[in-house]
C-alpha cells in the first residue's frame, strides 16, 4: 500500500524476514539513506493475513505444485511438502511397481522436464522422475519387468540371490503391509495436527481433537487384532492385557472425542475404518497393473509362437502397445490414487490449508532475459 503527500511517501507490505537486510541496504543506497524502514513485531498481527512464502530445499520444490493445487498452508500450519517428498513416489512407486514401467517414466519425466518450458510441468516431470525411481525400487522387490520375472522365481541379480516379494503369491502379506502404511501415514497425521491445535488453540484443544481420535485408532487396531484371529480360529476371544489395553483406549479417546466434538465426532467414527481400509489400493491397483501386462505378455506370446509368420508383426505390435497403454494406465492410477490418500486420508488429519500466495511488488521476467 502507497500514500504520498508534497513532501514523503509510505509503503507498507509483507517482505519475508531473511530479506529485510537486503531491503533495508537497498534502500539505503537508492535514497541516501532518507528512508526509515520499520519493522511491526507485535504480537497482534493477524495470522490469517500474513502471506505465504514456501520455504524447502531444492529436492522437495517440485512437491510444492501438489501442495499449492490442494491449498497454501497457513503461517502457523506446517507445511507439508517435504513430506510428500518421500511419501508421494513411494506410494506411486509401490503401486507401479515394476523395473520396466518405472524405468519408462523416469525417461518420460527427463524427456518432459528439457523440452515443456511451463514451470508447473517441469514440476511434475521431475516428481515423475522421483516416483519411477521408487518404482524400479520396487519392481526389483516385487521381480517384474513388464509383467514378467526377469531373475527368476527366487530372484537373482548376477552372482546376488535375494526373495523376490512376487505380488500374486503374497497378497495376504502385501495386504497387511498396506494396512500398516496407512496406520502409520495416519498416525503421522494426528501427531502433525496435534502439533498444529497447540500452536492455534493451545493443550487442551489438541487433546480433544487429535490425540483421541489417534487413541481410537490404535485402540481399535489393537482390539481388532487380537480378536479377528480368535473369531476365525474359533479358538474364542480369551482377556488379555493388551485387548484390555486396546479397550482402554478405545473408550478413553471416545470420551474425549465427545467432550471435545460432541455428536458430530460420532458421525465421523466410520471415517476412520474406512481411512485405514482405503490404503489397500495400494495393492489392488499395483495386481491390476501387474494382471494387464500379463495378459499383454500372454496374448503376444500366441501370435510368436502359435501363428507365426506375419502374427509375429502383429504380436510385436500388440506387445508395444499394450505396454504403452498400461504404461498410461499406470501412471494416471498410480498418480492419482496416491494423492487421493494424500489429499482425502492424510490431510485431512491436520492441513487445512488456505494461506494467501506471497506476491512481491515488481514484475517478472517472461520474455527477455537479465544480462
Amino acid at each position: 500500500r502507497f500514500a504520498t503527500t508534497k513532501n514523503a511517501f509510505i509503503v507498507e507490505g509483507w517482505i519475508p524476514t531473511k530479506d529485510l537486510g537486503l531491503i533495508q541496504s537497498d534502500l539505503d543506497s537508492a535514497t541516501n539513506g532518507h528512508v526509515v524502514v520499520s519493522v511491526d513485531s507485535s504480537e497482534a498481527v493477524d495470522v490469517e493475513k500474513v502471506p505465504i512464502a514456501l520455504k524447502n530445499p531444492l529436492p522437495s520444490k517440485p512437491l510444492e505444485v501438489l501442495v499449492r493445487a490442494f491449498s497454501l498452508p497457513k503461517y502457523n500450519e506446517i507445511d507439508p511438502t517435504k513430506l510428500m517428498t518421500f511419501m508421494y513416489p513411494a506410494l506411486f512407486g509401490l503401486m507401479l511397481g515394476d523395473v520396466g514401467y518405472g524405468l519408462l517414466v523416469i525417461a518420460l519425466g527427463l524427456l518432459v522436464s528439457r523440452v515443456i518450458k511451463s514451470q508447473g510441468m517441469r514440476d511434475l516431470a521431475k516428481i515423475g522422475v522421483y516416483a519411477g525411481v521408487f518404482s524400479v525400487i520396487f519392481g526389483f522387490i516385487f521381480n517384474e519387468f513388464f509383467g514378467v520375472e526377469p531373475f527368476g522365481h527366487r530372484g537373482y541379480i548376477t552372482f546376488i540371490e535375494y526373495h523376490a516379494v512376487t505380488r500374486l503369491d503374497n497378497v495376504l502379506t502385501l495386504l497387511i503391509v498396506t494396512l500398516v502404511i496407512g496406520l502409520l501415514m495416519l498416525t503421522l497425521g494426528y501427531v502433525l495436527g496435534f502439533i498444529n491445535e497447540y500452536r492455534q488453540h493451545g493443550l487442551k484443544h489438541a487433546v480433544f481433537a487429535k490425540v483421541s481420535w489417534l487413541m481410537m485408532l490404535w485402540g481399535g487396531t489393537i482390539a481388532v487384532a487380537l480378536v479377528l484371529p480368535a473369531m476365525s480360529s474359533g479358538t474364542g476371544i480369551q482377556l488379555s492385557l493388551g485387548l484390555i489395553a486396546g479397550l482402554v483406549l478405545l473408550v478413553v479417546g471416545f470420551i474425549f472425542m465427545f467432550m471435545g466434538e460432541g455428536a458430530i465426532g460420532i458421525a465421523e467414527l466410520p471415517s476412520l475404518l474406512s481411512n485405514v481400509l482405503s490404503y489397500t489400493r495400494l495393492l489392488s491397483i499395483g495386481v491390476s497393473s501387474m494382471g494387464i501386462a500379463l495378459a499383454v505378455n500372454k496374448l503376444s506370446d500366441a501370435l510368436f509362437f502359435s501363428k507365426g509368420g506375419i502374427f509375429v508383426i502383429f504380436g510385436v505390435l500388440l506387445l508395444i502397445a499394450g505396454h504403452a497403454i498400461n504404461t498410461v494406465l499406470g501412471i494416471l492410477d498410480s498418480g492419482l490414487q496416491a494423492l487421493r490418500l494424500h489429499y482425502v486420508e492424510f490431510f485431512t488429519k491436520f492441513y487445512r490449508g488456505g494461506g494467501m500466495k506471497y506476491i512481491p511488488f515488481g514484475f517478472e521476467r517472461k520474455y527477455t532475459e537479465e544480462k
